[in-house]
């Protein structure tokens, strides 16, 4: 009905802290919000959303605190990269596989970057742009399984800090950010098959 409903309420929300600057995952009815930040306090922990009852769990914490983090879906496995735990940006990332009670580290990016996007395409884990503390960042990376390792790939054309990126038709599109200098209503897309950016 064209409309937004609160569900702050049913989900019990109201004794929660604030929370801004998570990642937030979907999978098999549970939304899994993921580290952020309160004001303060710069969160590890995860909580678990039942979106047909609203019941609410705590999930296992990340091993890192991380705000500004970026985070996909990989089949069942949650990934969690990158951010800033209050005193630094961070490279390292790690993942969660669901029905599993700990959180595994995998090697380091790259590059630090925080306020960056991730998805998942092909079985492979792509992050784009974000900040490194010092400037916003054009580069993209992913992790490949076979070599264990993260591996740079063609750079966007636009420096992109708090971009969003989606994967649709095999392509990975990169919208909006900001580069520096301005805020971008502009967006491109990579392909897979020639390792460019359009």
């Amino acid at each position: 009905d064209q409309s937004w409903k609160s569900v702050t309420r049913d989900m019990e929300m109201n004794g929660e802290r604030p929370r801004a600057y998570h990642g937030l995952v979907f999978y098999n009815r549970y939304l899994y919000i993921i580290g952020g930040f309160d004001g303060q306090n710069y969160f590890n922990s995860v909580r678990k959303i039942n979106v047909i009852n609203f019941t609410k769990e705590e999930s296992p914490p990340m091993n890192a605190r991380r705000c500004y983090v970026s985070c996909c879906l990989d089949n069942k496995t949650i990934w969690a990269i990158g951010g800033m735990n209050g005193q630094s940006r961070l490279d390292s990332c790690e993942c969660f596989t669901i029905g599993q009670n700990y959180w595994t580290e995998m090697p380091k990016m790259n590059e630090k970057r925080s306020d960056a996007d991730a998805t998942a395409l092909n079985g492979k884990i792509y992050v784009v742009g974000g900040f490194n503390g010092v400037e916003c960042l054009a580069s993209v990376e992913f992790f490949c399984k076979e070599n264990y390792k993260w591996i740079k790939v063609t750079p966007m054309e636009s420096r992109r800090s708090g971009v969003s990126a989606i994967t649709l038709n095999d392509r990975i599109y990169a919208v909006g950010g900001f580069d520096g200098n301005n805020r971008l209503r502009t967006a491109e897309y990579y392909s897979t098959k020639n390792n460019t950016w359009h």
